[in-house]
């Protein structure tokens, strides 16, 4: 797996460092034209194979010129005089000429480009799918064991094929891709940015000392820059304003009060029946004072009545009544 890292890393360096792709593009589409015809005629005799199918993948390939008939008569007009190595020179031909029509279209220039994003492209996107195939393999290899074989040699021998199976489906897909992209150049795409204009003339209005015409925006002056070695004077901060009036606060977020005096009316210390009015400090009798807070129910009332305190002021009704 490390060998084969070094492999795709130094192919991808190499592209990235924009060498010319153009040699290697030729030996690729030698490779794949040979790689073609190799499958459509390893089995049976020439008069067995399927041309139709191998001139439809050719098609898909690239757009050839030279047909079957062509290349039967150039082979001494039966299929009989056919073979794999005069099937591969032939087509070799063909390809390449498609290629040097497909320079000719886009130019040298632009089709160095075209191979080098391509080949990048291509090459990152099949190496990413080799690296989660070989996971899936390192998942299961464990299995081979059972059929009293060694995992580890199992595991490389299939990541091998797996990888010399990626390098063809780079180079395959790479040719078909330079043949069958549409291209469009874009010209003057790279705009240099220009200097900044200096700013319209003031019309006669400014001019006179009149005020600028309607829809017409007085030019701000420029910042002036210090001079070196002078301190440059900086502006005191601006006394904070209160945030909000003071009579303008929310109903509920104004400061607590303190409240006045409570006056109230209670039953006569006699027990007569009379009730009698009575003056207390703010706090007395609420359950929000310290002192009034620490009485126990059971206690006195600190009012000064000698009623216990959950009968006098601690008694709901009676804070109600008050």
């Amino acid at each position: 797996m490390n060998r084969q890292r070094h492999v795709i890393y130094d192919e991808r360096r190499e592209v990235l460092e924009g060498a010319d792709m153009h040699e290697q593009i030729r030996s690729m589409i030698d490779e794949v034209i040979e790689g073609y015809v190799k499958a459509a005629t390893s089995e049976g005799f020439p008069e067995e194979w399927d041309l139709d199918q191998l001139w439809r993948a050719f098609r898909q390939l690239y757009p050839g010129g030279i047909t079957i008939d062509k290349v039967i008569e150039e082979a001494g007009g039966e299929r009989a005089g056919l073979s794999t190595d005069f099937l591969t020179e032939v087509m070799r031909q063909d390809a390449q000429a498609a290629y040097d029509r497909r320079e000719a279209e886009l130019t040298p220039e632009v089709m160095r480009e075209l191979e080098r994003r391509v080949v990048l492209s291509v090459l990152d996107r099949k190496w990413r799918e080799h690296l989660y195939e070989m996971d899936y393999l390192r998942d299961g290899i464990g299995l081979r064991a059972w059929a009293q074989r060694d995992p580890l040699v199992e595991y490389q021998r299939e990541g091998f094929e797996m990888f010399g199976e990626m390098m063809e489906g780079i180079k395959e897909e790479s040719v078909g891709s330079l043949f069958n992209l549409q291209v469009q150049a874009q010209e003057g795409a790279i705009v240099e940015e220009s200097a900044p204009e200096a700013p319209p003339a003031a019309g006669p209005a400014a001019a006179q000392g009149g005020r600028p015409g309607r829809g017409a925006q007085p030019a701000r002056p420029a910042p002036a820059r210090p001079a070196p070695g002078r301190a440059v004077p900086v502006p005191a901060a601006a006394p904070e304003a209160p945030a909000v009036p003071a009579g303008l606060v929310p109903r509920g977020l104004a400061p607590p009060q303190r409240p006045g005096r409570l006056r109230y009316t209670a039953p006569s210390e006699e027990g007569t029946g009379k009730s009698e009015q009575r003056i207390e400090t703010p706090g007395i009798g609420a359950r929000g004072n310290d002192s009034a807070a620490r009485v126990g129910r059971n206690d006195l009332c600190p009012c000064g009545s000698g009623r216990k305190y959950k009968r006098c002021h601690g008694d709901p009704r009676n804070r109600q009544g008050a």
